[in-house]
């Protein structure tokens, strides 16, 4: 049920952005698709288990989409592959502390604040992580921060 509703979400919003319904992966950004997700669970009262394999099952979907829309484009223009359409896949622990660490950022999102609770479970994850998947997830807390869907409240210093 849950599922139907997510995709159900994505296909609405693709169907605004563009005629073409064919790409997933240019209708949502990593930020919509990590809000969607957050507003998702909230509302049917899942459990962390539960939001952690939907966002793993979310996040392989849009990788795969944007890797084959790159390798399509990379074949028909005759340049070389991107390293993300290339990339060797996560090992389990670097996808659970993704998992966590989106968690991390989901909470915060939820609360509207980033403490610095969220900072040091956040900076703890993030060191199993490879460097293009750490600014992935930094780069959502920053654009949270910049449009004000979560206030800094974590003191002084940066916010991981």
């Amino acid at each position: 049920m849950m599922f139907g509703v997510l995709v159900g979400a994505a296909t609405s919003k693709d169907r605004e952005r563009s005629p073409s319904t064919s790409h997933v992966a240019n209708a949502l950004l990593p930020e919509e698709a990590t809000t969607g997700i957050a507003r998702a669970a909230a509302a049917t009262g899942m459990t962390e288990e539960e939001k952690t394999e939907l966002r793993r099952i979310v996040r392989e979907e849009v990788r795969a989409a944007q890797s084959a829309q790159a390798r399509e484009e990379a074949t028909d223009s005759g340049r070389p592959l991107p390293p993300e359409a290339t990339s060797p896949a996560m090992s389990d622990d670097a996808i659970h502390a993704y998992d966590r660490a989106q968690g991390v950022i989901d909470d915060a999102l939820a609360r509207g604040s980033w403490t610095a609770d969220d900072r040091s479970r956040f900076r703890a994850n993030l060191a199993a992580l490879p460097a293009e998947r750490q600014v992935e997830l930094e780069r959502a807390v920053v654009i949270a921060l910049n449009k004000r869907k979560m206030q800094f409240a974590a003191g002084h210093g940066p916010p991981f």
